[in-house]
């Protein structure tokens, strides 16, 4: 092993080169290896995330800008005419549950607490993902009643808060609460440990995490959310009655998108994928290119270094130990630039987390093992064009032919 340091130190310059090409190849590698992760993790998390199979959820995007006035001119849809669709669909679909959840922010002036993310859900919301609680209680029907909570003083909102957010502002069961806007609250429950929740659409497969986070019932709206989400029994078609949604919608001039989630998430599986693998196959390109390079590169070296090689087989340096010593200062070049790469690519993407203000959501991009893995086998496939052809061509050469060559 000295031998080998001692002689890469010689060509320092060349080396960095080698190492260089073997760095940048590794990264797109990289790259092109955890968004491709990310598309079959979404698709594979969310179903286990969710407490319903994904065929029996239809997702429903409003366009909430859609809908006219008497004059022709759009001015977004009233919760009044939202509200009479939604009656509709339910009276003429099987559906059995319509919930939609919403990211707000909630502030408490009297806590002196920052701005922190709070999850507005809807009622009976646990068929989508369980809400579950360690202390206190959880929410009930009467905490999405205006007449038991207004956020008044007398009537003030329920509030489950995340562990954290417990801690560090010394919260208790009971504990009430003012916002900015002069809106009560009392803390209801204590959340689970590791909690989460979805950040936007539920097919996006982001998951927030609710251990420094609030959630609180959906207060009154006053204009439609972009996404709802229907639940249909197992003996329903989630296509027909998407189409059906989408019918009732078009009555009321209102702009509406509805997929099960299984297809939608097909459907965008499928459009990363095919992304994702034309970029795979250019990064193939270039590592196949990058390995034929140090091969011609490598050789090169070997037959630049001539005498130095013919005088070492002169004083009995025997053909394995000179293939070590070449083929060693490959794999050490390589497998340098495969720890430097990996190094990095961990403090960049960490465990796939974004941080949103406070909140901490899990985005799925993330260096697991396995491609931690994949890359040290990639970089050592690419060692092997330079080893198969040292090994090819240094095993013809004498030593009387060397002694003389240029170093």
């Amino acid at each position: 092993m000295r031998e080998i340091i001692k002689s890469l130190g010689k060509r320092k310059l060349a080396n960095l080169l080698i190492l260089l090409q073997v760095i940048l190849s590794l990264l797109y590698f990289y790259n092109t290896a955890v968004s491709i992760q990310k598309v079959f993790h979404i698709y594979e998390e969310v179903p286990k995330t969710l407490q319903t199979n994904t065929e029996q959820i239809v997702m429903a995007e409003v366009n909430t800008e859609s809908g006219n006035s008497p004059d022709g001119i759009s001015d977004g849809v009233s919760m009044e005419l939202f509200q009479t669709f939604l009656d509709t669909v339910k009276r003429e679909t099987k559906i059995e549950q319509v919930n939609a959840y919403h990211n707000s922010w909630l502030e408490s002036e009297a806590m002196n607490m920052e701005f922190i993310n709070a999850q507005e859900v809807d009622w009976d919301i646990d068929w989508i993902r369980e809400i579950e609680v360690d202390e206190g209680r959880g929410f009930k029907e009467n905490d999405f009643d205006r007449k038991h909570a207004n956020g008044t003083k007398e009537h003030p909102y329920p509030l489950l808060i995340g562990r954290e957010l417990k801690q560090k502002y010394s919260l208790g069961i009971g504990e009430k609460l003012s916002d900015s806007n002069n809106q009560n609250y009392v803390v209801a429950g204590i959340l689970k440990k590791d909690s989460l929740w979805f950040e936007q659409s539920i097919p996006e497969g982001m998951l927030v995490s609710l251990d420094n986070q609030a959630v609180m019932p959906f207060r009154k709206q006053v204009t439609p959310q972009m996404f709802y989400y229907f639940k249909i029994p197992e003996n329903v078609s989630g296509k027909q009655t998407a189409e059906k949604i989408e019918s009732i919608a078009e009555r009321y001039q209102i702009f509406v998108t509805a997929d099960t989630i299984s297809d939608r998430m097909k459907e965008q599986f499928d459009k990363d994928l095919k992304e994702n693998l034309q970029w795979l196959c250019f990064s193939l390109t270039v590592l196949v290119m990058i390995a034929i390079g140090l091969a011609t590169i490598i050789l090169a070296r070997m037959y630049s270094r001539g005498r130095e090689i013919g005088i070492r087989m002169a004083l009995g340096y025997s053909f394995e130990r000179i293939l070590r010593m070449l083929t060693g200062e490959v794999f050490l070049l390589v497998l340098s630039g495969w720890i430097l790469v990996s190094a990095w690519e961990i403090g960049q993407y960490g465990r796939g987390i974004d941080f949103f203000e406070n909140a901490r959501i899990y985005n799925s991009q993330y260096i697991s093992p396995r491609i931690l893995l994949l890359g040290g086998l990639t970089a050592l496939l690419m060692c092997l064009p330079a080893v198969i052809t040292l090994f090819i061509k240094f095993r013809k050469l004498q030593p009387n032919s060397l002694i003389g060559g240029n170093e």
